[in-house]
């Protein structure tokens, strides 16, 4: 039984999208929103919208059309993203403005609040780590070699290997 309807899901959803258009996926979705293939028709639609675009309002509108896809998320990723050339404060507060819609407001706040706290490289038995102003360890020191934050983010180095550090601590780039 299940083998033959995997068969037939499969069958429907070819035929139904056998045109290749963002319509036709389009009216898969709504039509068979509990299909197996439903993910894999937003996955379409997604690209062909978006069509490897680097232009934040070409993400910004597939957003604002399919407000419900899966690739949302991914989306407003890609917005902040190409948005954010240059990591800086003004850079998150004109992201803000133009995207009030953007619905990961606190994160972009705490973005804006790590860029203005200042972090001091710390050493300790030969390892490097990051406090702030008032002492406080923000970033373990667990690195042979780190530099100055630059635009949130500090090249660190651990076992000949580099990559980056965030200013929360996280390995943006894990040392490779």
């Amino acid at each position: 039984y299940f083998e033959a309807k995997g068969k037939f899901e499969r069958a429907l959803y070819h035929e139904l999208t056998a045109e290749g258009t963002i319509d036709a996926y389009e009216k898969f979705t709504l039509a068979y929103p509990g299909s197996p293939f439903f993910r894999e028709a937003h996955e379409f639609i997604y690209t062909r919208f978006t069509n490897i675009s680097t232009s934040p309002d070409v993400y910004h509108d597939f957003i604002l059309k399919y407000p419900s896809s899966p690739f949302v998320e991914e989306a407003w990723q890609k917005v902040y993203d190409f948005f954010i050339v240059e990591f800086n404060q003004n850079s998150i507060m004109e992201f803000k403005n133009k995207y009030p819609d953007y619905p990961y407001q606190e994160k972009l706040m705490q973005d804006y609040s790590l860029l203005r706290q200042v972090l001091l490289l710390y050493e300790s038995e030969g390892k490097y780590g990051f406090m702030n102003q008032e002492g406080t360890l923000v970033v373990e020191p667990i690195y042979d070699y780190a530099e100055p934050f630059v635009e949130g983010m500090s090249v660190v180095s651990k076992g000949g290997k580099f990559g980056y550090v965030s200013k929360t601590g996280e390995e943006v780039i894990p040392p490779y």
